[in-house]
């Protein structure tokens, strides 16, 4: 054949979405493909690679073929799903980029932070012919499963030959039709399900892998409308159609097992549940290294190996041939690879190359008995890791597909040793009993292995469901030697400059802050090891090597106060916590005691956000989750912890929380995100997180999240309750003291019982002593309040701050750069001038206007003030503006009813210029009004 493929020849797509479908005819497309090639042709060499990530879709089904049209060489790459860590994701990315020489990338528009040298696409409707290239070449990824994706090219006559050879043993034709979820990433997609039918003319029916996901019945219930004859998919799918239902398919001819180890037990689960004729079943034997596939089966054929029933793959497509070298299968043919992108050649001396993969031929086909990598020696027995995989999914269906049989050296018996990781939503939760013990030992035939929980998303898969080991062990290793995760390295001069960049240096920085300015230099000075003291300047902090103080022998009992501040006497001139009071709970314990309050979000927050901490930072080398690592390092550590209803009950409902995403995924809505000055967000702005609803923080789930910490932590938590409004979720909490919420003013003038509060402590701490472990340390007792008094954390409104920023030129910021980073970006964007104080006077007067994003209090100067945060009796109004001035100021905040209607007539008062509480809302409406679709 002269050309790969042709316009007119190439058959219609359908894309089922699940509500919807959408017809694409390609032999009509010219102009759409033409348009994309040009766009192409203007950023790109002839013959040079280019990267696709786009959903399934006929965005890119059109970008390939625009790709291959301007004669470069088209490569799909992975798009990121929900369940796919990003940090993993980019790192590949970057990774594949790399050995492909892929300088470009063609993306989908939602997509703002893959690498490279982005082009977005708007593909034209001119009706021009487009003409595909006679020669060329396409590059495609293998499977990863042994560490990242390889590149792998073919040249269109390689392609060609193999479709061919192919298609003599299935016999496909343009009666067919090919019904897929698979992704276009992985090669069964690729070839088996988009190169092969575009060849041939055979229709297809495609849908992205994360549609059918949602729900798998999707797939039969398009294959029964369609008349679909042909399914390509992998063991693990078959699993879950035989749990999901659907119409019958008798159109079907072809269901075709593939790229994992295909089980009897499925097929035979498969056919139960749908019905299939068994004359459908098929396994083939495929790999990017030799295009797609190596075997074929003529239906389902079953081989026993030492008593072992297998399924058999076939024997070899035409013009391809096998041999096995120590158990080990090894291929060559007229388009097999010769070396991957960037690497040496990987064939023997008679032009095989090998698979990595471990099998027998019987007869001429082959069985597959599992991967290289996959096999684990334990004194001298032998056990593939993926029988072991399943297994282990029979003994806990709840967690099948997501457990990880992982093989480790045993220094201390001299051999190897299995570990099994098994995700499940708590793993604090979660123990094997010993029934379960003894039922993995007569299932697997391990007399010896460790079986660990885990959090949902910690075992790492390739884009085909394959489970990565490798990358999996390397993260529970460093989890699991992870007891105090280093944050990575920390810039002290960057941290100074980006707050105190524009103040004197030789002056005591006591005489040039207020105390919020204080606070944050503390915070920082103890970040990177420095001793704080208001007499020390800014010039003297920074050293080459500054001294750390040293961690000093002995022990202290550490009490740490997850509570609301005014209680403990924030901005009062009375304290809950004196001399005396830390004097008698020393007394108690036997030690130095630490009384430390430090902010916190809300309990299922924060337990999620220390799951984070546990599994996931040890696999993150970012400074900015020093700060946030600090504060939940301390809680891990603390001896003792106080929680109370303000923080838990009281404040939700008006506030939007951040939540670090498990998945390292950075949310659309995140940059939005707005808080007060607390040590726990100091470089929020940095990481990866999510905005969650107060109101989706219910009473019934924080109460849950309590016990779920008692139980994560291992440690007594002492709960104190305020708030009449609250009472009948914490009656049996261990202290009460009722009264109706008046505001903080009201506490602080009329304090709690200090002293019986006092006396409920000490009593809880004696009781509990010795379930409170002691941290190490010694000096005099000390009671730490440095935070503001509770977790205010809201969403501001992106179009309020862009007419602010619009309207004047250069900007002093009263807070943190991690209050509202949305402002930072319109800034800079914009170009204008800004700088942070640490102080509510500025020191400098080269300004047009205040913007208030932590600090409370009135600013020292006559320009105009807006506050975007919350703080303080005039939180939000604009001062320093005439009357007609402050007519032109917009609502900060937008006050559709439906997003209000939720919340409760007494929180409108709280709802200020510049607090944009979203509770009422969906978040759907939330992404409209973020980011409206005729701007995507």
């Amino acid at each position: 054949m002269s050309r790969l493929f042709r316009i007119e020849t190439l058959p219609p797509v359908v894309f089922v979405t699940g509500d919807r479908e959408e017809r694409l005819a390609l032999s009509a497309c010219g102009g759409r493909i033409q348009a994309i090639a040009d766009q192409v042709a203007g950023h790109f060499a002839p013959g040079e690679p280019v990267g696709l990530i786009f959903r399934s879709g006929p965005d890119l089904v059109l970008a390939w073929l625009g790709v291959l049209h301007a004669g470069r060489v088209p490569c799909v790459l992975q798009y990121p799903t929900e369940k796919l860590n990003k940090g993993y994701w980019r790192d590949s990315i970057q990774h594949t980029m790399a050995v492909c020489g892929i300088r470009g990338l063609v993306h989908a528009p939602e997509l703002a932070e893959v690498p490279g040298e982005n082009l977005l696409l708007a593909p034209g409707e001119t009706p021009l012919r487009a003409d595909f290239p006679e020669a060329g070449s396409i590059l495609q990824l293998s499977s990863g499963t042994t560490g990242y994706k390889k590149g792998v090219a073919f040249s269109f006559e390689h392609l060609a030959s193999h479709m061919e050879a192919y298609n003599q043993v299935l016999g496909l034709d343009g009666t067919d039709c090919i019904v897929s979820w698979l992704p276009l990433y992985h090669d069964m997609g690729f070839v088996a399900c988009f190169l092969l039918p575009l060849m041939l003319g055979v229709p297809i029916v495609m849908m992205d892998p994360m549609v059918w996901v949602a729900r798998p019945a999707l797939l039969l219930e398009a294959a029964a409308a369609h008349g679909g004859t042909t399914c390509f998919m992998p063991n693990f799918a078959f699993e879950v159609l035989a749990k999901a239902g659907g119409p019958r398919c008798p159109s079907m001819k072809r269901w075709i097992s593939c790229s994992e180890t295909v089980y009897l037990e499925t097929f035979e689960k498969f056919q139960a549940a749908t019905g299939a004729d068994p004359s459908t079943l098929f396994a083939c034997y495929a790999m990017a290294e030799n295009v797609f596939a190596v075997t074929q089966s003529r239906g389902l054929e079953v081989v026993e190996v030492d008593g072992v029933r297998h399924v058999s793959c076939g024997r070899p497509i035409p013009g391809t041939r096998l041999k096995v070298v120590d158990g080990e299968i090894l291929v060559r043919s007229p388009h097999s690879l010769h070396a991957y992108a960037g690497g040496e050649d990987i064939r023997d001396g008679e032009g095989f190359y090998p698979t990595g993969d471990l099998g027998l031929l019987a007869d001429g086909a082959v069985v597959i008995t599992g991967r290289k990598r996959d096999l684990v020696n334990i004194a001298g027995r032998k056990f593939m890791l993926n029988d072991l995989d399943l297994r282990m999914g029979a003994l806990f269906p709840e967690s099948a597909g997501r457990i990880a049989s992982l093989a480790r050296f045993d220094a201390a018996l001299g051999t190897e040793r299995v570990l099994f990781l098994v995700e499940v939503p708590k793993p604090w939760r979660w123990a094997p009993t010993a029934e379960q013990m003894q039922a993995i030992r007569e299932t697997t035939g391990l007399e010896s292995f460790d079986c660990y929980p885990v959090p949902p998303a910690f075992i790492t898969k390739t884009s085909s469901g394959k489970i990565n080991r490798v990358e999996t062990l390397k993260d529970w290793t460093l989890a699991e030697r992870a007891a105090a995760p280093s944050a990575g390295p920390a810039d002290l001069q960057g941290d100074l400059d980006a707050m105190f960049g524009h103040l004197d240096k030789d002056r005591p920085v006591g005489d040039l802050m207020d105390s919020m300015g204080l606070v944050a230099l503390r915070m920082i000075c103890e970040d990177h090891g420095v001793p704080f003291h208001p007499g020390m300047t800014l010039g003297g902090i920074v050293a080459p090597e500054p001294a750390r103080v040293a961690e000093p022998a002995g022990e202290v009992f550490s009490i740490v106060a997850l509570m609301d501040g005014i209680k403990l006497g924030f901005g009062s001139p009375w304290s809950l916590v004196d001399e005396a009071f830390l004097d008698q709970l020393s007394r108690i314990v036997g030690c130095p005691v630490t009384f430390e309050h430090l902010v916190v979000p809300p309990l299922p927050v924060l337990l999620s956000d220390l799951v984070f901490h546990d599994y996931f930072l040890p696999r993150q080398a970012h400074p900015g989750f020093s700060a946030v690592a600090e504060c939940l390092a301390k809680i891990e550590r603390a001896s003792l912890l106080i929680v109370d209803d303000e923080d838990n009950f009281r404040l939700p409902p008006l506030c939007v929380y951040p939540q670090l995403d498990h998945r390292s995924t950075h949310s659309q809505l995140e940059d939005f995100l707005a808080h007060r000055f607390t040590r726990y967000t100091l470089k929020h702005h940095l990481l990866p997180r999510k905005p969650v609803l107060g109101l989706e923080i219910t009473p019934a789930a924080v109460l849950e999240a309590l016990e779920d910490l008692r139980m994560a932590l291992r440690k007594p938590i002492m709960t104190l309750a305020f708030h009449q409004e609250f009472m009948q979720h914490t009656w049996n909490w261990d202290y009460h003291e009722y009264r109706a919420f008046q505001g903080d003013e009201d506490y602080q003038r009329r304090p709690i019982d200090l002293e019986r509060v006092r006396m409920a402590i000490a009593a809880y701490v004696a009781r509990h002593r010795d379930a409170c472990e002691r941290i190490p340390g010694e000096g005099p007792n000390r009671f730490v309040m440095k935070d503001p008094p509770h977790f205010c954390s809201f969403l501001v409104n992106p179009k309020a701050v862009e007419w602010l920023v619009n309207r004047y030129d250069s900007f002093c910021i009263l807070g943190l750069p991690s209050s509202v980073p949305f402002l930072e970006k319109a800034l800079d964007r914009l170009g204008k001038r800004y700088f942070h104080s640490p102080a509510l006077d500025p020191g400098r007067d080269d300004f047009d206007c205040v913007i208030m994003t932590g600090a409370s209090g009135q600013p020292a100067t006559t320009r105009p003030v807006f506050d975007l945060v919350h703080a303080g009796e005039t939180a939000g109004c604009p001062r320093n503006l005439d009357p007609e001035e402050a007519r032109q100021v917009p609502t900060f905040m937008v006050g559709a009813p439906d997003l209000l209607q939720d919340l409760k007539p007494e929180f409108y008062d709280m709802l200020p210029l510049g607090n944009f509480f979203l509770n009422g809302g969906k978040r759907e409406f939330l992404l409209e009004w973020f980011h409206p679709r005729e701007q995507a």
